[in-house]
């Protein structure tokens, strides 16, 4: 079949490039939070003034037992119960602090204001605060951006501001003031301009308090312009905050459900929760990952910008997991999973039209039947030459014909589906050096053919596990390209793939490879290999070796 197949609840990135210059990033940061965890806006509770277009974040934790579906708190009344209290708060743009405070002490629990603030009830019956030595927004800053905005992050934990960011060390404000608001803290809070310091766009700032006129632990954020910033903070103008990343959903979503991008918007109106961009570092990998929250997860991390470069699905009883793997986008690219053999076809035909190329195939069953995973990227080195369904021959057919016309494999994906084979493939022009396949090499047999390439200077660059006639089989690609300090094991259990894992990226190493038995009764069991790249490859090797037909 020819180079073409698209899937039910299929997911697709465009990679957009870098966030334009007047774009924030989002002030918290995915991994700070647990997988269940979101930020929170409810509402605008700044109506008017340089404020209105302000947010006041804390995060919630999905719990089906609360009236919408999300929570602010773990048991108990302390600021420490809350989820958002202590959690790291990050610049969203750069610029220049001119105002900040570090020390103020936390109000004692939420909706219980700190005796420094001197609160009482005006004559409308509104809370109301006087003869304050704590400035309303507590610990935080006042960040001015190059274009002359300016950003105040308030109500920080005490102490968490680094004392590099902020000079100032009292906790109370030296003298009694008639309020907490800025107008009246701004001489005692702003910075001289000979202790100015610059902060970098996703410098971490400190952490969420529950400071000053805060009633419970959370991120006030706000960004104005115009006004006297070196004086009396006044007759500021409201500025939206438009963020280059995040994802938004309705407060009654479940944490995997639907999720939509607001690039380049400002937070949908609220209540919602948000799930902030995750951190772009050398890579992102899951394994054993239940295909069900899979989707989800897809658009989090393309948003955050990773680009999907791994994929392996398959069934662990009636329950389909997915092992995937991410590295920094480079460019354009578009992703599904789990799709039928039409749906594929299409999803390919559209992509190769659009310019793109395949970089990844995978097949596994499901649903009565083969599905397909596939990953395209553009402008990448090399052309491609994929099939889908072949039969043992015409993959064996096909191998040879990519040989001779100097592709190497890819992928060498396997099923067994009705008692036969069938071979999903990927070759690219991209050289690997020697290069030597087999596609059905039974578990216990793995080690020894292992042994006999290592021997020959090849290692896996490609590995699948599938079920066929009851007994676990591998398909590998072992091949000479160069590579360092790399790690190959098999027949891993959950917890040995984390330990190995961890060890891996502990000596710099990337997960290269993970796979897992598809159509295994019970048990997850993996083959995986870690390794760094080399600092310079030496010249790509011509030579290609070929095992013996009939044991490929």
């Amino acid at each position: 079949m020819e180079f073409k197949s698209r899937l039910l609840a299929a997911c697709l990135v465009a990679w957009s490039g870098p966030a334009a210059a007047q774009l924030y990033e989002f002030p918290f940061k995915a991994e700070d939070f647990a997988d269940e965890e979101r930020i929170y806006w409810g509402r605008p509770i700044h109506g008017t003034g340089v404020q209105t277009h302000g947010f006041d974040l804390d995060s919630r934790r999905h719990d089906r037992n609360h009236a919408e579906n999300w929570t602010p708190t773990r048991p108990g009344g302390r600021n420490e119960d809350w989820l958002v209290y202590g959690k790291p708060v990050y610049a969203m743009r750069a610029g220049t602090v001119i105002a900040c405070w570090r020390n103020a002490p936390d109000n004692p629990k939420p909706r219980e204001y700190h005796a420094q603030l001197g609160p009482f009830t005006n004559a409308d019956g509104e809370l109301a605060f006087k003869n304050s030595r704590i400035y309303g927004g507590g610990n935080g800053f006042w960040i001015e951006h190059d274009d002359g905005t300016r950003a105040e992050y308030a109500h920080f934990k005490p102490g968490s501001v680094p004392k590099t960011l902020c000079p100032h060390d009292a906790e109370l404000l030296p003298q009694t003031i008639a309020s907490p608001d800025v107008r009246h803290a701004w001489p005692h809070i702003r910075v001289p301009e000979s202790q100015r310091v610059r902060v970098k766009k996703g410098q971490r700032l400190g952490e969420v308090g529950n400071v000053g006129t805060s009633s419970n632990p959370h991120l006030h954020i706000h960004v104005e312009a115009g006004g006297r910033a070196d004086t009396i903070k006044q007759g500021g103008e409201p500025r939206e905050i438009r963020f280059a990343r995040g994802l938004a959903a309705p407060n009654s979503t479940k944490p995997y459900g639907r999720w939509k991008s607001f690039a380049g918007k400002t937070i949908p109106p609220g209540p919602t929760v948000i799930w902030p961009p995750r951190s772009v570092f050398g890579q992102y990998a899951r394994h054993a990952y239940p295909a069900s929250q899979y989707s989800a997860m897809f658009a989090h991390l393309g948003n955050s910008g990773y680009e999907l470069s791994w994929i392996d699905t398959y069934r662990v009883g009636n329950q389909t997991f997915i092992n995937h793997i991410w590295r920094p986008a480079k460019g354009p690219w578009r992703a599904f999973h789990l799709v039928s053999p039409e749906r594929y076809q299409q999803v390919f035909d559209e992509a190769v039209d659009d310019g793109f190329e395949p970089m990844h195939v995978e097949s596994s069953l499901g649903r009565g039947g083969v599905l397909y995973s596939v990953v395209f990227a553009k402008n990448r080195p090399g052309n491609a030459m994929a099939r889908h369904g072949l039969t043992a021959a015409q993959h064996e057919a096909l191998l040879q014909k990519a040989k001779q016309q100097g592709f190497s494999p890819v992928n060498i994906s396997v099923v067994s589906i009705g008692g036969q084979r069938r071979y999903t493939v990927l070759y690219r022009t991209n050289p690997i050096g020697s290069w030597a396949v087999r596609s059905r090499i039974p578990e216990g047999d793995y080690q020894e053919v292992y042994d006999g390439n290592a021997e020959a200077g090849r290692r896996p660059v490609y590995v699948n596990a599938y079920m066929h006639d009851g007994r676990p089989f591998l398909s590998a690609v072992f091949a000479s390209k160069p590579t360092v300090g790399r790690t190959d094991r098999h027949a891993m259990s959950g917890a040995k793939y984390q330990q190995e894992f961890e060890r891996a990226l502990d000596a710099g190493a990337l997960t290269r490879i993970v796979t897992s038995f598809d159509g295994a009764s019970s048990q997850h069991r993996f083959a995986a290999s870690w390794w760094r790249e080399p600092v310079a490859q030496p010249a790509a090797l011509n030579a290609i070796a070929i095992q013996p037909a009939g044991n490929r």
